[in-house]
């Protein structure tokens, strides 16, 4: 019988590691306003925060057709991991209360196989067509390039899609607009972002949808291996979106913000206590994004942050069954994959996580330390 060499074998098993494993690294994360400077990062240094959610606009990220930008990404992601902390990343395909700029490429208002592109808003700002089929395929190809590039990055943890609320409350007026049409487009969203991000975990964005179509994109979102969350932890609240949290408990990830309409705004002004427990118990949030500001109750700075530092950061940290298996802080733990290239990771990385696991090779005999690391992402723990 020929003798498999035993370098051979464990290439081979890092590369399924790679291939199958998903990151997963639940916690709190700050979430910062659009286009706000990095040196706000540094709040979460030296915290149980695991990270920051960021919001890049569609427009940055595409200058021109088919030629991408992401060195904002970049350089947040760096910085991130420089200080032991990741990056949830959400594309804006719209601007809120804001009509200083477009949202979306020059060329998908210009060119006419886009209908125009973009709506006006009832909140004043600009919304893509993203019930268009056109305009969803070139969001699709952006989150294609994004997975090329960020899929292999360990501190790239998360993608969120937008809200499904769309600001226009006349739908009727809506030119090529049905809810038959908007939600076909919503799994295409969803089927290609995940196919984009196989080793990163993908979470809808959901607020507001018919109830059959919700009950549908919640089912489809976790036959697709990706989750579920919105934009509103409300204590007391009773959103469309959230009987669907209870129903796949433990089935999908769930990541929600905690923005200020929560602390102190329209819906009201709650304590800590009330808004941890309505994501961690109500919810069973595995990721709370909290909005990073000190203009409200609670306060971002001293009253948050804090109260997070007290919980020790926990929130439910359980691998979800359609997600499975995940690999918790690889990167920590000795298993990195490589960030420092502009590419996805390669055989040549693998080959350097493999001396990475035992620091040197000697002939053939390979007593790997970390040998669980491997397992870990083949079988979940």
């Amino acid at each position: 019988m020929k003798i498999i060499n035993p370098l051979i074998a464990i290439l081979v098993l890092a590369a399924v590691c790679f291939s199958e494993c998903t990151k997963w690294n639940p916690g709190h994360y700050m979430l910062v306003w659009l286009e706000a400077p990095q040196k706000n990062y540094k709040k979460i240094f030296g915290t149980s925060f695991k990270g920051v959610q960021a919001r890049y606009f569609w427009s940055d990220l595409e200058p021109q057709k088919d030629t991408y930008d992401f060195s904002h990404i970049e350089s947040d992601l760096k910085l991130l991991q420089e200080n032991g902390k990741r990056l949830v990343v959400q594309i804006m395909d719209r601007r809120f209360h804001n009509k200083s700029s477009i949202p979306v490429p020059d060329y998908i208002v210009n060119d006419s196989k886009y209908n125009g592109g973009i709506l006006e808003s009832d909140n004043g700002g600009y919304i893509a067509r993203v019930w268009d089929s056109t305009v969803v395929n070139r969001i699709n190809a952006l989150h294609a390039a994004l997975g090329k590039r960020f899929d292999a990055e360990p501190h790239f943890e998360a993608i969120c899609t937008e809200e499904t609320a769309l600001g226009i409350n006349d739908k009727k007026s809506i030119p090529g607009f049905s809810s038959a049409e908007y939600l076909k487009q919503l799994k295409s969203r969803v089927t290609e972002t995940k196919k984009a991000f196989p080793n990163t975990v993908v979470i809808t964005y959901v607020n507001w949808l018919p109830e059959n179509d919700i009950k549908e994109l919640a089912e489809y979102s976790y036959q697709q291996g990706a989750g579920w969350g919105g934009p509103d932890v409300i204590p007391g609240g009773s959103l469309p979106a959230y009987p669907y949290y209870e129903s796949y408990k433990g089935k999908m990830p769930f990541g929600t913000a905690i923005q200020t309409p929560s602390l102190g705004g329209k819906e009201g002004t709650f304590t800590m206590d009330q808004l941890y427990n309505m994501g961690v118990d109500t919810l069973n949030l595995n990721y709370m994004f909290w909005i990073e500001s000190d203009g409200g109750t609670p306060k971002f700075t001293t009253d948050i942050i804090p109260y997070i530092d007290g919980k020790n950061g926990l929130t439910n940290t359980e691998c979800p069954e359609n997600i499975k298996p995940c690999c918790g802080d690889v990167a920590a733990q000795g298993f990195p994959l490589r960030t420092q290239s502009a590419h996805p990771a390669t055989m040549q990385n693998v080959t350097e996580v493999i001396f990475n696991l035992q620091g040197r090779i000697i002939g053939n005999s390979f007593p790997i330390k970390n040998a669980p690391l491997l397992r870990r992402c083949i079988k979940n723990p």
